[in-house]
């Protein structure tokens, strides 16, 4: 009796332990999957971080040019002003000289 009870208490273990052994192999799969996913997931961040990092260093290049090209705009305008008084003054000191003339060649 010892014998046929031990044999089928190694049955019902035996019968049991595939189905143990098929969900830890279920698990490891699922673990081994997650952990791709998330390796794949890390290596995305990483590559996101890297290209952000290239984008604000060229949004910090193009605002200094920004700027560079607003402050030689501004002196572009100062100096368009000076020479458009400049011309302004010309033409009148112009139009003095020609009344001058005008008259003297009218005496």
């Amino acid at each position: 009796e010892e014998g046929v009870e031990a044999s089928s208490r190694r049955r019902s273990v035996d019968g049991q332990q595939p189905a143990y052994r098929l969900a830890q192999v279920q698990r490891k799969e699922n673990f081994e999957q997650l952990q791709r996913e998330l390796d794949e997931a890390i290596q995305n961040a990483e590559d996101v971080e890297e290209r952000l990092s290239e984008a604000k260093k060229v949004d910090e290049g193009l605002r200094a040019e920004l700027i560079e090209g607003k402050r030689k705009l501004e002196q572009l305008k100062t100096r368009d002003a000076r020479i458009t008084k400049d011309l302004d003054d010309a033409q009148k000191r112009e139009e003095r000289l020609m009344n001058k003339v005008s008259a003297l060649t009218r005496n």
